[in-house]
Protein backbone atom coordinates (compact mmCIF):
# COMPACT_ATOMS: atom_id res chain seq x y z
CA UNK A 1 0.00 0.00 0.00
CA UNK A 2 1.36 3.57 -1.03
CA UNK A 3 1.77 5.57 1.95
CA UNK A 4 -0.84 8.38 1.94
CA UNK A 5 2.17 11.09 2.25
CA UNK A 6 3.27 9.96 -0.94
CA UNK A 7 -0.30 9.74 -2.43
CA UNK A 8 -0.62 13.39 -1.62
CA UNK A 9 3.10 14.43 -3.08
CA UNK A 10 2.09 12.29 -5.72
CA UNK A 11 -1.46 14.05 -6.60
CA UNK A 12 0.23 17.30 -6.09
CA UNK A 13 2.81 16.79 -9.08
CA UNK A 14 0.16 15.50 -11.36
CA UNK A 15 -2.32 18.72 -10.61
CA UNK A 16 1.06 20.84 -11.16
CA UNK A 17 1.72 19.05 -14.60
CA UNK A 18 -1.93 19.94 -15.43
CA UNK A 19 -1.98 23.35 -14.76
CA UNK A 20 -4.75 23.28 -11.72
CA UNK A 21 -4.50 25.50 -9.69
CA UNK A 22 -5.44 24.35 -6.03
CA UNK A 23 -4.81 24.54 -2.30
CA UNK A 24 -2.97 21.59 -0.25
CA UNK A 25 -5.66 20.88 1.93
CA UNK A 26 -7.67 20.42 -0.94
CA UNK A 27 -5.75 17.52 -1.98
CA UNK A 28 -6.92 15.04 0.39
CA UNK A 29 -10.70 15.06 -1.07
CA UNK A 30 -9.26 15.27 -4.57
CA UNK A 31 -7.94 11.61 -3.54
CA UNK A 32 -11.22 10.77 -2.30
CA UNK A 33 -13.32 11.47 -5.21
CA UNK A 34 -10.89 9.86 -7.63
CA UNK A 35 -11.10 6.84 -5.97
CA UNK A 36 -15.13 7.21 -5.98
CA UNK A 37 -14.61 7.53 -9.94
CA UNK A 38 -16.55 4.24 -11.84
CA UNK A 39 -13.52 2.11 -12.83
CA UNK A 40 -14.98 1.42 -16.27
CA UNK A 41 -14.57 -2.38 -17.68
CA UNK A 42 -13.64 -3.47 -21.74
CA UNK A 43 -16.47 -4.88 -22.99
CA UNK A 44 -16.23 -8.38 -24.22
CA UNK A 45 -16.71 -8.46 -28.04
CA UNK A 46 -18.32 -11.26 -29.38
CA UNK A 47 -18.21 -12.04 -33.14
CA UNK A 48 -20.88 -14.12 -35.11
CA UNK A 49 -20.32 -15.57 -38.44
CA UNK A 50 -21.53 -17.97 -40.19
CA UNK A 51 -20.87 -19.42 -43.73
CA UNK A 52 -23.91 -21.74 -45.38
CA UNK A 53 -21.92 -22.01 -49.37
CA UNK A 54 -24.30 -23.22 -52.06
CA UNK A 55 -24.51 -27.35 -52.97
CA UNK A 56 -24.39 -27.86 -48.77
CA UNK A 57 -27.60 -28.57 -47.33
CA UNK A 58 -29.50 -25.96 -45.41
CA UNK A 59 -28.86 -25.51 -42.40
CA UNK A 60 -30.85 -22.59 -39.48
CA UNK A 61 -28.04 -20.22 -39.13
CA UNK A 62 -30.05 -17.28 -39.03
CA UNK A 63 -32.03 -18.67 -36.39
CA UNK A 64 -28.96 -19.82 -34.38
CA UNK A 65 -27.78 -16.35 -34.40
CA UNK A 66 -30.61 -14.66 -33.41
CA UNK A 67 -31.12 -16.83 -30.43
CA UNK A 68 -27.33 -16.61 -29.50
CA UNK A 69 -27.72 -12.67 -29.65
CA UNK A 70 -31.59 -12.56 -27.43
CA UNK A 71 -29.42 -14.61 -25.15
CA UNK A 72 -27.05 -12.35 -24.51
CA UNK A 73 -29.73 -9.61 -24.81
CA UNK A 74 -31.76 -10.93 -21.91
CA UNK A 75 -28.69 -11.67 -19.88
CA UNK A 76 -27.93 -9.62 -16.77
CA UNK A 77 -24.26 -8.62 -18.43
CA UNK A 78 -25.66 -7.47 -21.51
CA UNK A 79 -24.10 -4.25 -21.27
CA UNK A 80 -20.64 -5.58 -20.74
CA UNK A 81 -20.82 -7.92 -24.45
CA UNK A 82 -21.29 -6.02 -27.52
CA UNK A 83 -22.23 -8.27 -30.84
CA UNK A 84 -21.40 -7.95 -34.28
CA UNK A 85 -22.76 -10.29 -36.76
CA UNK A 86 -21.71 -11.04 -40.37
CA UNK A 87 -23.03 -13.89 -42.59
CA UNK A 88 -21.94 -15.63 -46.03
CA UNK A 89 -18.25 -15.43 -44.48
CA UNK A 90 -15.49 -15.42 -46.81
CA UNK A 91 -11.82 -15.48 -46.15
CA UNK A 92 -11.56 -11.64 -46.89
CA UNK A 93 -14.45 -10.91 -44.50
CA UNK A 94 -13.24 -12.81 -41.88
CA UNK A 95 -9.87 -11.51 -42.11
CA UNK A 96 -10.73 -7.76 -42.34
CA UNK A 97 -13.34 -9.23 -38.97
CA UNK A 98 -10.12 -10.12 -36.67
CA UNK A 99 -8.78 -7.02 -37.53
CA UNK A 100 -11.03 -4.26 -37.28
CA UNK A 101 -13.38 -5.54 -34.71
CA UNK A 102 -10.84 -7.27 -32.63
CA UNK A 103 -13.29 -9.36 -31.19
CA UNK A 104 -12.46 -10.73 -27.80
CA UNK A 105 -14.76 -14.60 -28.53
CA UNK A 106 -15.01 -16.00 -32.32
CA UNK A 107 -18.27 -18.28 -32.76
CA UNK A 108 -18.30 -19.85 -36.10
CA UNK A 109 -21.96 -21.64 -37.21
CA UNK A 110 -22.07 -23.86 -40.30
CA UNK A 111 -19.93 -27.08 -42.10
CA UNK A 112 -16.97 -28.83 -41.45
CA UNK A 113 -15.07 -31.81 -42.02
CA UNK A 114 -12.17 -33.50 -40.80
CA UNK A 115 -10.03 -30.96 -42.44
CA UNK A 116 -11.22 -27.73 -41.74
CA UNK A 117 -14.54 -25.16 -42.11
CA UNK A 118 -16.73 -24.28 -45.13
CA UNK A 119 -16.72 -20.66 -45.89
CA UNK A 120 -18.12 -19.05 -49.19
CA UNK A 121 -15.68 -18.46 -52.22
CA UNK A 122 -17.24 -15.02 -54.73
CA UNK A 123 -19.73 -17.08 -56.02
CA UNK A 124 -20.78 -18.67 -53.01
CA UNK A 125 -19.57 -22.02 -53.02
CA UNK A 126 -17.27 -23.82 -50.70
CA UNK A 127 -14.11 -22.50 -49.71
CA UNK A 128 -12.39 -24.72 -47.16
CA UNK A 129 -10.08 -22.86 -44.80
CA UNK A 130 -7.83 -26.01 -43.74
CA UNK A 131 -8.01 -26.04 -39.20
CA UNK A 132 -4.04 -25.15 -39.98
CA UNK A 133 -4.72 -22.16 -41.98
CA UNK A 134 -6.78 -21.31 -39.08
CA UNK A 135 -4.79 -21.67 -36.68
CA UNK A 136 -1.96 -19.87 -38.22
CA UNK A 137 -4.59 -16.55 -38.98
CA UNK A 138 -5.79 -16.80 -35.05
CA UNK A 139 -2.45 -17.46 -33.37
CA UNK A 140 -1.80 -13.91 -34.28
CA UNK A 141 -4.43 -12.58 -32.08
CA UNK A 142 -3.11 -14.65 -28.89
CA UNK A 143 -3.11 -12.00 -26.44
CA UNK A 144 -6.66 -10.79 -27.67
CA UNK A 145 -9.28 -13.32 -28.26
CA UNK A 146 -10.52 -15.61 -25.27
CA UNK A 147 -12.49 -18.25 -27.14
CA UNK A 148 -13.06 -19.40 -30.41
CA UNK A 149 -16.62 -22.16 -30.82
CA UNK A 150 -16.58 -23.90 -33.71
CA UNK A 151 -20.23 -25.19 -34.49
CA UNK A 152 -19.66 -27.23 -36.95
CA UNK A 153 -19.23 -31.25 -37.62
CA UNK A 154 -16.49 -33.37 -37.37
CA UNK A 155 -14.25 -29.61 -36.52
CA UNK A 156 -12.71 -31.03 -32.91
CA UNK A 157 -10.20 -33.26 -34.87
CA UNK A 158 -7.83 -31.37 -36.01
CA UNK A 159 -9.01 -27.85 -33.81
CA UNK A 160 -6.57 -28.75 -30.94
CA UNK A 161 -4.27 -27.26 -32.86
CA UNK A 162 -5.70 -23.93 -32.71
CA UNK A 163 -6.26 -24.13 -28.76
CA UNK A 164 -1.72 -23.73 -29.31
CA UNK A 165 -2.48 -20.03 -28.99
CA UNK A 166 -5.91 -19.67 -28.22
CA UNK A 167 -7.11 -20.06 -24.71
CA UNK A 168 -10.08 -22.06 -24.88
CA UNK A 169 -11.91 -23.72 -28.21
CA UNK A 170 -15.31 -25.66 -28.48
CA UNK A 171 -15.66 -27.90 -31.25
CA UNK A 172 -17.39 -30.61 -32.52
CA UNK A 173 -16.33 -34.45 -32.55
CA UNK A 174 -18.81 -35.63 -34.98
CA UNK A 175 -21.80 -34.93 -36.45
CA UNK A 176 -24.25 -32.69 -35.23
CA UNK A 177 -27.94 -32.36 -35.50
CA UNK A 178 -28.77 -28.47 -36.44
CA UNK A 179 -31.18 -28.15 -33.60
CA UNK A 180 -28.93 -29.70 -31.00
CA UNK A 181 -25.90 -27.70 -32.28
CA UNK A 182 -27.91 -24.72 -32.31
CA UNK A 183 -29.89 -25.70 -28.50
CA UNK A 184 -25.77 -26.13 -26.99
CA UNK A 185 -24.66 -22.96 -28.56
CA UNK A 186 -27.29 -20.73 -26.68
CA UNK A 187 -27.32 -22.72 -23.83
CA UNK A 188 -23.51 -22.18 -23.30
CA UNK A 189 -23.94 -17.90 -24.29
CA UNK A 190 -26.84 -18.02 -21.61
CA UNK A 191 -24.05 -19.00 -19.18
CA UNK A 192 -21.25 -16.16 -20.49
CA UNK A 193 -24.19 -13.50 -20.27
CA UNK A 194 -24.61 -14.49 -16.82
CA UNK A 195 -21.06 -13.84 -16.32
CA UNK A 196 -20.26 -17.53 -15.92
CA UNK A 197 -16.59 -18.44 -17.08
CA UNK A 198 -15.98 -20.27 -20.07
CA UNK A 199 -15.43 -23.80 -18.18
CA UNK A 200 -18.71 -23.55 -16.35
CA UNK A 201 -20.64 -22.18 -19.72
CA UNK A 202 -19.30 -25.35 -20.87
CA UNK A 203 -20.50 -27.79 -18.69
CA UNK A 204 -23.54 -25.64 -17.81
CA UNK A 205 -24.40 -26.20 -21.98
CA UNK A 206 -23.61 -30.23 -21.63
CA UNK A 207 -26.23 -30.50 -18.68
CA UNK A 208 -29.38 -28.60 -20.06
CA UNK A 209 -28.89 -30.79 -23.01
CA UNK A 210 -29.93 -33.46 -21.11
CA UNK A 211 -33.70 -31.89 -20.09
CA UNK A 212 -34.37 -31.61 -23.74
CA UNK A 213 -33.61 -35.52 -24.34
CA UNK A 214 -30.36 -37.60 -25.27
CA UNK A 215 -27.02 -35.93 -24.02
CA UNK A 216 -25.03 -35.24 -26.61
CA UNK A 217 -22.02 -37.27 -25.12
CA UNK A 218 -18.56 -36.70 -25.92
CA UNK A 219 -19.57 -34.61 -29.09
CA UNK A 220 -18.91 -30.92 -28.12
CA UNK A 221 -15.36 -30.63 -26.77
CA UNK A 222 -13.87 -28.26 -25.06
CA UNK A 223 -9.54 -27.63 -25.65
CA UNK A 224 -7.81 -25.23 -23.51
CA UNK A 225 -4.03 -24.28 -23.46
CA UNK A 226 -3.72 -27.13 -20.61
CA UNK A 227 -4.71 -30.11 -22.57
Amino acid sequence: MIPRQDLTQRAGAWLTRSGCVYEQRTIPLILILFSMAPVTQAKSKLLLVAANPIGTSRLSLDREIREIELAILKSTTRDAIEIRKFQGLRVADLKHELLTYKPTHVHFCGHGNFEGIALVDENDYTQLVTFGALAKLLSLFAGQIDCVFLNACYSAGQSRSISQYIPHVISMNGPVPDDVALRFAVDFYEGIGEGKGIDFSFKWALASMGLYGPEPGHIPALFTNAG
